[in-house]
């Protein structure tokens, strides 16, 4: 009896796990069939991308150029264009665009739309792409561009861009808050206002330091630390070379080495570099060169331009080899006093302060002559 309720028990425990488990897998199955991807969840994996175009597609060029006199009005177009199996709904929109603290040409946020970004007005603000097949190819969406010059428009180079964009919402969890993620892509607009073309290019704010490496210098070569800015003040984009020169005194120990190329430098854009120079010897003090030459930005126009430089002295002392030879100093200086007391102390003759009181003793006693009575020595002289 009591096998037959122990048998009864393990049956019941048997049947309640298999239903356990048959009821989560077909929540697991619901579940799974009922997530349907959407173009903007952040599972779905997009790729999108923004192009000139003409008014019927994209076209092979890189960027949009544009150059007119002030005041005048240039109408051009962009594609929008989706690469993804699902259809998109994207922003556009226009920005200015500029050179970013390490040279680079980056683009601004949303809204700013400063110099030549608040000359662009666009078809469309949001664009519904259909998606990529392979009977139609890559999905896009043509948008027209007004670039509208004003009148007081300052001659040169301007930049601007547009962006397409494309923001999704993740989901909250608990007490933390949905974030939104904005994914950007963006094209370059280069507009040259007609008129006097003043290129120019200037290097600022150098600072330098010198490490005499291991030991404070005693091996020899140390190394110079520097930092610099590149300044465009003219009105031509351009790209740049930069390089550095150390020299001791006199021109010794001469070397240049090679800083890193600003490929575009915007009109009133600024790029900081840093370069270290090793092997440098510690010659007391070091002349540092900053040179950067000016050359010709993709896409834009020829430069003729003297190179810009600045010229710093820093201080390369080699502190190890002077704390030695001011030991050095010092140690033949106490021994060279040395010798002069103990000089001084044994005296002429090497015999010291005895001998010499000897010898002023000696030198006080007067030699006894021959007395001869001075009575005699008269008569012998009478004739």
């Amino acid at each position: 009896m009591r096998s037959t309720v122990v048998v009864r028990r393990l049956a019941r425990l048997v049947g309640f796990v298999l239903i356990c488990l048959v009821a989560g897998g077909t929540a697991s199955a619901a579940t799974a069939d009922d997530a349907t991807p959407t173009p903007t969840s952040s599972a779905e994996p997009v790729t999108f991308g923004i192009a000139p175009a003409s008014a019927d597609s994209p076209d092979d060029r890189a960027y949009l150029v544009a150059g007119a006199a002030p005041g005048s009005v240039v109408y051009e177009h962009i594609a929008v264009i989706n690469q993804s199996d699902v259809p998109l709904s994207l922003a556009v929109y226009p920005v200015s665009a500029g050179n970013t603290s390490d040279g680079s040409l980056g683009l601004a946020e949303r809204g700013m739309t400063s110099d030549a970004g608040g000359w662009l007005t666009l078809g469309a603000e949001q664009v519904d792409v259909p998606a990529q097949s392979t009977d139609t190819g890559l999905g896009f969406v043509i948008v027209p561009v007004t670039i509208t010059i004003p009148t007081d428009a300052e001659p040169g180079d301007h930049v601007a861009g547009i962006v397409a964009s494309l923001t999704t919402t993740g989901q909250s969890s608990g007490n933390s808050p949905s974030l939104q993620l904005e994914q950007r892509t963006g094209v370059r607009v280069y507009i040259t206002v007609a008129g006097d073309a003043a290129p120019a290019l200037q290097i600022t704010d150098v600072e330098t330091s010198y490490d005499p490496g291991p030991l404070w210098g005693l091996l020899g070569q140390g190394s110079v630390h520097l930092s610099y800015t590149i300044v465009n003040p003219g009105n031509v984009r351009m790209a740049v070379e930069p390089s550095t020169t150390t020299a001791g005194p006199f021109g010794l120990l001469t070397q240049t080495v090679a800083g890193t190329e600003v490929a575009e430098l915007a009109p009133n854009g600024r790029a900081q570099r840093e370069t270290t120079l090793t092997g440098v010897w510690p010659l007391i003090h070091t002349g540092v060169t900053v040179t950067a030459v000016a050359g010709q930005a993709k896409g834009g126009s020829e430069i003729t331009l003297d190179p810009a430089t600045d010229v710093v002295g820093l201080w390369t002392i080699p502190w190890a080899w002077l704390a030695i030879l001011l030991v050095a100093g010092l140690v033949g200086w106490w021994m060279r006093r040395r010798r002069r007391i103990w000089a001084a102390r044994r005296g002429p003759d090497g015999g010291g302060r005895h001998s010499h009181a000897r010898r002023s003793r000696r030198g006080s006693e007067t030699p006894v002559a021959d007395q001869t009575p001075v009575a005699e020595v008269a008569g012998a002289a009478a004739p």
